[in-house]
């Protein structure tokens, strides 16, 4: 049985590995200490109690420090401008459409800079750049100095004049050697608005996408409304082959979610509430999820519900829009929605199933608002047995949702005049934050749905700093996994014995 955190229990934990980044860095040890610093960020990106660490930040200024020399006398060039991708991965995040609204300005000279590696999942990117005469990058491995050599070198020869930021939440690389430029400018692309990330007092603009996004930068990373550019986005579309769906789903209507499945976890179960009902009063409805993560939780719901035929996993799938095209209506993942999803069921003309979460209309209704968060359980479920049972009402909402997202040649025209003038074209406005939201954080830890990577992190990067609650909970993850292996091989004894396992 796991032992549960308190709130203070994981801050505390939180400040040991700050403190240890700290300690390093005060004797020099720049290797542990970046170490520390990742760590750090990682354990507080999956429970988001604060949104930035000024520490952290200061100590990537002071690896930046370390290689003012290098920069003397740099002078950019006008028109210069890099993308640095920590993933550049075809249709995740927003590479394509911002590499696309840069390219469609006329007016800039692009080099696409990877973190690492373009990988086998990069293709449709690299496409992009070879057609458009868009020069590209890898760092590729190495030790922490020698990537940022080479970053050094590439930014002396390259000159920008701008950098855009397309990271992980606790990357520090990109921030610490690109902060030594002063005269490069700098722009985070906001994708993760909702989560912690480092680097909130190294940039100077961040591009965010709804508004839920920039009250957390003003109100909880500290950044002056002048500094937001409010991008929304839109979905990136390419043409792409139908991989077909399980024979199960002939002649039925098919409710479709998808994203990763700690989407779906914590938030007291109501999303699998919501399909359990869902499909126990409508036996024509098929329900498909489309994402992968630890499939334990969701595997024993469709197994104890007996719902094998019903609630069927289709994993990742590289054609999402198609995907998406060929569903009937959209079921938003709880108690974190999915923006993107959101989109491509917009601009498809799905209709779009929400429960209580109001920020899908930040994403959607970017034309017009409409009320598409249901607050009320039965009141979603009545909703979505309209729209399962009633087609012409399911077309209606479907094209209403497609007439309020946001096209491409929009992003573009809106993208252009902010990166030009770093000001907002749309008016950013501050909302209400309510901070259950991040209740699902802990409880997932809670749960043990995050939790033995979260311990495991800290166990292997900064043991020092492991509360004595998670000792004791990796303690009893080892002893349980070990039983079962123990198991495992008992029964295969067993089986060999009797002459009947192979």
């Amino acid at each position: 049985m796991r032992l549960k955190y308190s709130k203070k229990d994981f801050q505390k934990t939180y400040n040991s590995i700050v403190k240890e980044a700290e300690k390093a860095f005060s004797c020099n040890r720049l290797s542990e200490g970046i170490k520390y610093i990742c760590c750090a960020a990682f354990y507080q990106y999956n429970l988001n109690i604060q949104l930035t660490d000024e520490r952290l930040d200061n100590l990537i200024i002071k690896l930046s420090e370390r290689i003012v020399p290098l920069t003397k006398d740099y002078t950019s060039q006008n028109g210069n401008v890099i993308l640095y991708d920590s993933s550049a991965l075809d249709n995740r995040g927003l590479t394509q459409q911002y590499l696309d609204a840069l390219y469609h300005t006329e007016k800039y000279n692009i080099l696409l800079v990877h973190d690492t590696f373009f990988s086998k999942n990069s293709i449709r990117i690299l496409n992009f750049c070879k057609q458009h005469n868009i020069a590209t990058y890898e760092l590729g491995s190495g030790t922490f100095e020698e990537r940022e050599l080479k970053l050094i070198n590439l930014i002396k020869d390259f000159k920008p004049e701008k950098v855009l930021f397309h990271l992980f939440p606790f990357d520090i690389l990109p921030l610490s050697t690109f902060y030594a430029f002063k005269a490069v400018t700098k722009y985070q692309i906001n994708l993760t608005d909702h989560g912690f990330w480092l680097g909130a007092s190294l940039i100077d603009y961040s591009c965010e996408f709804r508004n839920w996004g920039a009250t957390l930068s003003i109100c909880r990373r500290h950044l002056k409304k002048e500094q937001l550019l409010l991008l929304p986005y839109y979905p990136w579309q390419e043409k792409s082959v139908f991989q077909g769906f399980p024979e199960q789903v002939k002649n039925k209507v098919i409710v479709f979610a998808g994203g990763a499945l700690y989407k779906i976890e914590g938030g007291h179960g109501y999303f699998y509430s919501i399909v359990k009902r869902i499909l126990e009063e409508n036996h024509d409805v098929v329900f498909l999820f489309a994402g992968d993560g630890d499939r334990t939780h969701i595997n024993k719901f469709i197994l104890d519900n007996h719902f094998e035929d019903r609630f069927l996993l289709l994993g990742n799938r590289k054609d999402i829009n198609e995907v998406v095209k060929h569903i009937d209506i959209y079921l938003n993942t709880y108690p974190m929605i999915g923006g993107l999803m959101s989109q491509y069921a917009a601009v498809n003309g799905k209709p779009i199933l929400t429960f209580k979460d109001k920020q899908v209309e930040d994403v959607v209704c970017l034309k017009g608002f409409c009320n598409i968060a249901i607050e009320d359980f039965d009141e979603l479920i009545e909703e979505a047995n309209r729209l399962i049972r009633d087609p012409g009402y399911r077309k209606e909402k479907g094209d209403l949702m497609k007439s309020l997202i946001l096209d491409q040649n929009e992003f573009r025209e809106s993208f252009t005049k902010s990166f030009e003038t770093n000001t907002s074209t749309n008016e950013v406005r501050c909302v209400t934050i309510d901070d259950k939201f991040y209740d699902a954080y802990p409880e997932r830890i809670n749960e043990g749905k995050k939790g033995f990577d979260i311990e495991n992190q800290v166990k292997n990067d900064c043991p020092q700093a492991l509360h004595w609650k998670m000792i004791l909970n990796l303690y009893w993850a080892t002893f349980r996994h070990r039983i079962h292996i123990t198991r495992i091989k008992v029964f295969r004894m067993m089986f060999s014995e009797a002459g009947t396992y192979k």
